[in-house]
């Protein structure tokens, strides 16, 4: 049990807070990195996306996800919905990669792509199932004091 009333409890904002940014910032560019290259896949341009590459993604995308759901529920902090905005880029990318490849054969999603969207859907829905479970508990809890 935590016991709130400690100050080792409490979040430090300084070391905290610089150390998640400094995480997401890295993760947020390695995101993009990879999206723009399988926008470059997609209109074929001969480029090769390196499996060190995506194993990074994977590997920040966990300390992320886990980071952010620690501090919901530990710190009882709600945190910015970048995380979401990252998905829906991802997502809506994929979306329109797939129209236009059904519509015009001559293009074909990158099989990194097609490979990254049902893990990172996954991610998503736990995350958001986590936060509805987080948001009733806290709501439960109000009711009773």
């Amino acid at each position: 049990m935590i016991d709130k009333k400690t100050e080792l409890n409490k979040p430090t904002p300084s070391i905290a807070n610089k150390s998640f940014g400094i995480i997401s910032n890295f993760f947020f560019l390695v995101s993009a990195i990879i999206l723009i290259f399988c926008y470059l896949l997609f209109f074929k341009v001969k480029i090769n996306i390196s499996p060190s590459l995506v194993s990074t993604f994977w590997t920040l995308f966990i300390v992320y996800v886990g980071r952010k759901e620690a501090i919901r529920w530990f710190c009882h902090v709600s945190s910015n919905r970048y995380g979401e905005l990252f998905f829906y880029a991802f997502a809506l990318s994929y979306l329109l990669m797939e129209v236009i490849s059904s519509i015009n054969s001559g293009y074909v999603t990158p099989l990194v792509l097609k490979r990254m969207i049902i893990p990172l859907l996954s991610g998503f829905g736990i995350t958001e199932t986590d936060k509805a479970i987080y948001t009733y508990f806290k709501k439960k809890k109000n009711e009773t004091a």
